[in-house]
C-alpha cells in the first residue's frame, strides 16, 4: 500500500510527464515564509534587500505566470509550507500547476529550471546542477553562482538564460568552492547533535563570531560574515 506521500508524488510525476510535451520548457518556483524571512512587511528594511522587485512571493507568482504564459513555458509553484494560500483564485492559467503538499526534491529533478526569491532551495538546485535563477538575496549573492535578476525588467532575459545554461559549468563551480568553504569556516553547530555531526562545539561557535565582529567581517546588506583579505 503507498503512503500519502507517495500517491502525491506519482501524480506530480504523472502530470508533468502528461503536460510536458505542449510546453517549451518546465519551470519551478518555491515560495517562501514570507513573514519569517523578512520579505514583508515591506517597511521593514530587509524588505528591499531580501527581493528588491516584488511584494511578496505571490507577486512574484503572478508576474512569473505572465511571462510562462509570453513564452510557453509550464510554470510549478511550490508554496511554503506555513504560508497560507492566498489570492490563487485568481491566477487561471494552463501555464501555472500548483503542488502544495509534492515533494520538493522531485519538483526541482523535473523542473528545466529552479526560481526562488531567496529559498534555501537554491542549494538543493545547485547540488544537483540545475540552472538557478533567483530575484532576491541570501548567501548565495555574492558568489556568481546563479542567474541574478536585479530588476522587474530582467527576470525574463534572466530565465532564458538559465534555459539555455548559458555560463553553467562556470556556475556550479564557483559553487563547489562556495560549499568547501563554508563547510571549513562558515557552518558551526547550535546544540549538542549538531556537535556530534560537525566536529565542533557551541564555544567555536562563539569564538568565530566574536572574532569575526572584532575583525569587521560582518556585511550589513546581505547580513552575513565574508572574509576579507
Amino acid at each position: 500500500v503507498r503512503s500519502r506521500r507517495q500517491r502525491q508524488m506519482c501524480i506530480r510525476d504523472r502530470f508533468i510527464d502528461r503536460e510536458r510535451d505542449q510546453f517549451d520548457a518546465v519551470l519551478f518556483y518555491g515560495g517562501v515564509n514570507d513573514w519569517q524571512t523578512g520579505m514583508i512587511p515591506s517597511w521593514w528594511k530587509t524588505s528591499k534587500q531580501h527581493s528588491p522587485s516584488f511584494y511578496n512571493s505571490y507577486d512574484g507568482l503572478f508576474y512569473l505566470t505572465e511571462l510562462c504564459e509570453k513564452n510557453n513555458w509550464l510554470l510549478i509553484f511550490k508554496p511554503h509550507p506555513n504560508v497560507p494560500i492566498s489570492n490563487l483564485k485568481e491566477i487561471n492559467s494552463k501555464n501555472l500547476a500548483i503542488f502544495r503538499h509534492a515533494n520538493i526534491l522531485e519538483c526541482i529533478e523535473e523542473a528545466d529550471v529552479i526560481i526562488t526569491p531567496f529559498s534555501s532551495i537554491s542549494y538543493n538546485a545547485l547540488m544537483r546542477n540545475k540552472p538557478l535563477v533567483m530575484f532576491g538575496h541570501n548567501h548565495l549573492s555574492i558568489t556568481e553562482t546563479y542567474y541574478k535578476s536585479e530588476t522587474l525588467f530582467d527576470l525574463e532575459q534572466r530565465i532564458s538564460e538559465a534555459l539555455r545554461k548559458d555560463d553553467l559549468d562556470e556556475k556550479l563551480a564557483r559553487f563547489n568552492i562556495h560549499l568547501a568553504q563554508i563547510l571549513k569556516g562558515y557552518l558551526y553547530p547550535y546544540n549538542q547533535k549538531g556537535e556530534e555531526l560537525m566536529g565542533k562545539t557551541s564555544m567555536d561557535t562563539t569564538r568565530f563570531i566574536l572574532k569575526n565582529l572584532s575583525l569587521g567581517n560582518w556585511d550589513s546588506k546581505y547580513e552575513m560574515f565574508t572574509y576579507k583579505k
